[in-house]
């Protein structure tokens, strides 16, 4: 059963430390100097992505109160610290959602996926 190995996957997951790109080798390289490009990638990250791609988790509410709430978090001096910028909803994904075949992605993504990622014959081990 998928589930089995992926539990043992979430199980090791959990055990690592988030990696950040300014901690990389090399990586300082990447990290952007001018602070409002800074600042305005936070903005797009907290409205755009960190539902889904930040382990620190928006109060319950409205979309647009927890929308709120990361435009304030992700300006915090802490945001990062203990912060994968994932969640384990990735991994639960793989039990339930299709998203070796594109059509999750593609629902997430409507206006760019498909001229990003070629569409794939959905694995045998996703079935």
């Amino acid at each position: 059963m998928l589930s089995e190995p992926l539990g043992g996957l979430e199980a090791f997951l959990r055990t690592l430390t988030p990696l950040h790109l300014a901690d990389a080798d090399g990586g300082q390289a990447f990290v952007p100097k001018d602070a409002a490009a800074v600042a305005r990638g936070k903005t797009v990250f907290a409205e755009q992505c960190a539902r889904c791609h930040s382990s620190k988790r928006a109060p319950q509410g409205s979309e647009a109160a927890q929308i709120e709430w990361y435009r304030e978090a992700v300006m915090m001096d802490d945001f990062l610290d203990n912060n994968f910028l994932s969640t384990t909803r990735v991994i639960r994904s793989l039990r339930s959602e299709p998203i070796s075949d594109g059509r999750w992605a593609a629902t997430q993504w409507p206006d760019t996926y498909g001229q990003i990622f070629p569409p794939t014959p959905t694995s045998s081990f996703l079935r």
